[in-house]
């Protein structure tokens, strides 16, 4: 007696069947929306249902930008958590691979294509929505903005070559702080920061407290050191 298909293993088959099409048609993305909640998502990532191997391109990292287009927007989304809920028992078995997104941004389309970036989402991504590794143009967007209003300090992980910029104004103008634990670099990016607003900015006025002496000689000829021994104050 022939013995029909499981409904699990025909959903397997349609699944697998569904992300081989999607190969073939050039589609980029590697998984898709089954969650969102506030500013965070859940991606549910292709592949590992069906036991075939998941290529090193497919697997996002921590702190991968990903991108999820909608009729008006791409929405971005931070990589900030990878997890198996339930495991495999043996090699080759099917199982879940889960990436959890914080929706970052969005990139507003003209014409089909996105133009501006804007923090925070008005237009949240819908459950089956399908997610990719935001492309180079996206990142630009994402992360120069206007360069006239910027300055470089260094690059980002996910595309060397793409700049990564701060906005002077938005960052001088507000309360903000570098943190870290000992020995992660906290005092080179602050000189390294204020060495680039000074570059492009040789005239702004600075004041740095220093009570450990770290940034005396940080500067140069940029900076007037005043120290208890040069300090003059007056009666």
């Amino acid at each position: 007696m022939h013995k029909a298909p499981s409904i699990e293993g025909q959903v397997m088959k349609t699944a697998q069947t569904a992300a081989d099409l999607t190969a073939m048609k050039g589609d980029r993305s590697i998984g898709r929306i089954v969650s969102v909640t506030g500013s965070k998502a859940i991606l549910l990532l292709d592949g590992v249902a069906s036991g075939r191997p998941v290529a090193a391109s497919e697997r996002p990292e921590m702190g991968t930008l990903l991108a999820i287009d909608t009729i008006n927007t791409v929405v971005l989304a931070i990589v900030s958590g990878l997890s198996v809920p339930v495991p495999a028992q043996n090699e080759g078995d099917a199982e879940i691979w889960i990436a959890e997104l914080g929706l970052v941004g969005e990139l507003w389309k003209r014409d089909g294509r996105a133009v501006s970036f804007n923090r925070g989402v008005t237009v949240y991504p819908m459950l089956g929505d399908r997610a990719r590794v935001a492309s180079k143009p996206e990142l630009e967007l994402a992360f120069c903005g206007d360069t006239r209003k910027s300055v470089r300090v260094g690059f980002i992980k996910q595309d060397a070559s793409i700049p990564a910029m701060i906005r002077v104004d938005d960052l001088l103008g507000k309360h903000f702080a570098i943190l870290g634990t000992t020995g992660t670099g906290k005092s080179c990016t602050t000189a390294l920061i204020l060495r680039s607003i000074l570059d492009k900015n040789p005239a702004a006025h600075l004041v740095l407290l220093d009570p450990h002496n770290e940034y005396a000689t940080a500067f140069g000829d940029w900076a007037e050191v005043i120290s208890p021994r040069n300090m003059q104050l007056p009666f």
